[in-house]
């Protein structure tokens, strides 16, 4: 799984240029099998990132030539490439609904990677050297082949498959890490300098400004209108025969005063924000972050002592794969037909679950198992539901819709 002969990859330096035309390097990024964001880059002055000089020291796993900001033993996962979509969409999905289970991958293929620094060192320093060469797009073989570096052996798992170019993906399109490297590493909302920060705050003050005027301006006019409708019920109150419209204004004027509560609570809250922004330019303090608080999950070594490993995960991550694999050709020499297909899929959700709790996540996979259970079952009723009586089945949503909007425009006429 994922140990073939060479790999493109990508150790990115992102520099700032400053007042007299130097640049300085304020960020190093490096890739590490397919993840992306934060936890791919490190700032210049972590003390966790290893320099020789001016050069970042990456170290490079054995056989799967990924990279690592620190030596050490990496458990990793990998997806297979048959199942990648979906667990794209799993990810999605639960990043979005089940936010404290954002580290679990799914179902992946896990193995140990060996980066431990210990091998040929390339660079300043080490047994070899590199020569550097520029390319960009204009690069003819760069922008021009769109094939493999090296045989296609059509794995499932892509651990032995060739690797595309710097440019391509291996399907062909272009890589968004070189279309867009300061998104591949999460670098979009990061203000290259403390000054730039410091400017960037000063222009969303102003934009609060703006609002907090807006508001006030709100603030007027509402409470106008709001005492325009108590005089009007004032006088409606005084006459019998204008008590179910004087009932109406009163309707009128409390949904007026909760909306007036409502922007004044939000004045309030702009107010108490404007005050911090104003607090902090005038503090004179550097706008920046520790250079480790960007960090949310990064790839730590387990014999670092900082990752909550166990003896029972490093024993599964040695044997899953070749018991996934014999498990499955089991089912498919003992068992036919669509028994070989519940069995095989019964086989698969078992040992996901088993890898949950060697991982130590084993409610976020019930929770995701359940959520999946639901979706795949509401659908299933719907197509047999659909089969039995299609008429029904349109039927059904539409009376749905048809009652809803009744019952908004009846409550938006009783409120006129």
């Amino acid at each position: 799984v994922n140990d073939h002969e060479a790999d493109w990859e990508k150790v990115t330096v992102y520099l700032v240029e400053e007042e007299d035309g130097e640049y300085r390097p304020v960020w190093v990024g490096a890739s590490s099998h397919e993840y992306l964001g934060d936890d791919l880059r490190r700032r210049w002055d972590d003390p966790e990132l290893h320099r020789d000089g001016d050069h970042p020291i990456i170290y490079v796993g054995a056989g799967s030539h990924s990279h690592q900001m620190l030596p050490g033993d990496y458990l990793i996962q990998v997806d297979p490439s048959f199942l990648r979509g979906a667990l794209q969409a799993w990810r999605r999905f639960t990043a979005r609904f089940l936010p404290s289970s954002s580290r679990l991958r799914g179902i992946g293929v896990p193995f140990v990677d060996y980066a431990r620094g210990d091998g040929v060192r390339v660079g300043p320093g080490g047994e070899r050297t590199w020569t550097p060469v520029v390319i960009d797009d204009t690069t003819p073989w760069v922008r021009g082949y769109r094939g493999l570096w090296g045989r296609n052996t059509r794995d499932w798992f892509d651990g032995e498959r060739a690797p595309s170019g710097p440019r391509y993906e291996r399907d062909g399109t272009v890589r968004r890490s070189w279309a867009d490297p300061l998104w591949w590493v999460g670098l979009h909302k990061v203000a290259p300098t403390p000054e730039s920060a410091r400017a960037d705050l000063r222009a969303h003050l102003e934009e609060l400004e703006a609002r907090i005027g807006e508001a006030d301006a709100a603030i007027e006019e509402e409470r106008a209108a709001l005492r325009r409708l108590a005089a009007a019920e004032m006088v409606l109150s005084r006459h019998a025969s204008a008590q179910a419209r004087a009932r109406e204004y009163r309707a009128r004027i409390g949904e007026a005063e909760r909306e007036l509560t409502a922007r004044y609570r939000e004045r309030t809250h702009l107010a108490d924000e404007r005050d911090l922004y104003r607090a902090a330019l005038d503090s004179g303090e550097p706008l920046e972050l520790p250079p480790q608080a960007h960090l949310r999950s990064p790839h730590l070594p387990y014999a670092s002592g900082r990752q909550r490993t166990t003896r029972f995960l490093h024993v599964w991550a040695t044997l899953s794969t070749p018991l996934l694999l014999t498990a499955l050709g089991a089912v498919m020499v003992l068992l036919r037909g669509s028994l070989a297909l519940l069995a095989a899929l019964g086989v698969v959700v078992l040992f996901a679950a088993f890898d949950a709790l060697a991982r130590r996540r084993f409610l976020s996979f019930l929770v995701g198992l359940a959520l999946l259970v639901v979706v795949l079952g509401a659908l299933a009723g719907i197509i047999a539901a659909f089969l039995v009586n299609w008429r029904i089945t349109l039927l059904v949503p539409m009376a749905l819709a048809v009652v809803s909007l009744l019952y908004i425009n009846i409550r938006d006429l009783l409120r006129r």
